[in-house]
């Protein structure tokens, strides 16, 4: 699949969040842990830490940075993958002169489907993440890539 249609499938650039779903329990940011049990609960509504009384979350988005777009890198479009998804030839350039000239002065061109035209992406800033939940968070990238690449197995093999 290209990165431009992938970008285009997933909605382009998100916010980093770590999601404490998969892990069994809600995460307590002052003790840097998840809260697998004994949760105290007040008034039915919010779940706090029984070591610190700290509000327990159950997702947290992660510190960003701003980085250059690394699908249009930093143009803010980039050519329609309709037209060159599969790639262009010599040939297909020498049959139809018009169409290299279009291809070439951006006539195809489309605002990038990853910045959105903004030309940077924010990218989570590990350095100022806790150890604990920079692990998380590349495990759930690692976890959310294996998903994709499992998905279009199965679509290559007609599921």
């Amino acid at each position: 699949m290209d990165a431009r249609d992938f970008s285009a499938m997933t909605g382009g650039s998100q916010p980093p969040v770590v999601s404490f779903e998969a892990h069994d329990g809600p995460y307590c940011s002052k003790c840097d842990v998840i809260v697998f049990q004994h949760v105290v609960v007040i008034n039915d509504q919010e779940e706090r830490c029984p070591i610190c009384n700290t509000v327990l979350v159950w997702e947290l988005t992660l510190p960003t940075m701003k980085e250059v777009c690394p699908l249009c890198e930093g143009e803010g479009k980039h050519v329609n993958p309709s037209i060159d998804a599969h790639g262009i030839t010599a040939d297909e350039f020498a049959e139809d002169p018009d169409f290299r000239d279009d291809y070439t002065s951006g006539t195809y061109d489309v605002t990038c489907n990853e910045c959105h035209g903004l030309r940077v992406v924010d990218v989570p800033d590990l350095e100022r993440t806790s150890p604990f939940l920079a692990g998380l968070y590349k495990q759930q990238c690692e976890d959310i890539a294996e998903m994709y690449l499992t998905m279009e197995a199965e679509r290559r093999m007609g599921a």
